[in-house]
């Protein structure tokens, strides 16, 4: 579906980073992936990480308290775009705080919100099982180190 009167793409990745900087985010780029049809964001973990997303504590509270904060902003943001079909996902990639690890030796964890479920996140109009929401998002986790190695990460969930 197409909104004439949206914003254009250049709009809203502007609109993404924004929203995601008011939401306290230190975003550190916003683009565009075409052949995933996807919104790639880099932030730096700061102020609320005591260490590294390798620590599985630190990548739940990720999951627990960005997710939805994300996931909010993505809806909002292509909710006003001109064709917003055109976003089908916000990959989050949340990079280890410079200050708990050297820059040879950071991490960057990795997690991808489809649209649909940043919009059940965001709107919360159904009764869909929040942990199995959170399941979906948890599923799609990967640390990724310094040398661009991936590895899946199997996060434990306490959500109901």
């Amino acid at each position: 579906m197409s909104n004439s009167n949206g914003k254009d793409h250049d709009d809203v990745l502007s609109s993404m980073r924004s929203g995601l900087e008011l939401a306290g985010f230190g975003v550190d780029g916003v683009e565009y992936d075409a052949e995933e049809c996807a919104i790639l964001v880099r932030y730096v973990l700061t102020r609320e990480a005591t260490a590294s997303v390798t620590d599985e504590a630190t990548a739940t509270q990720v999951l627990d308290e960005h997710v939805p904060r994300i996931a909010g902003v993505f809806d909002s943001t292509i909710e006003d775009a001109r064709e917003p079909d055109r976003y089908r996902r916000v990959v989050a990639f949340a990079l280890d705080p410079p200050e708990t690890s050297a820059s040879d030796e950071r991490y960057t964890l990795r997690l991808a919100i489809d649209a649909e479920v940043a919009r059940e996140l965001h709107r919360r109009e159904t009764s869909d099982d929040l942990g199995a929401l959170y399941r979906r998002v948890a599923d799609t986790a990967v640390l990724i180190d310094a040398d661009g190695e991936a590895e899946e990460l199997h996060l434990q969930l306490d959500i109901d």
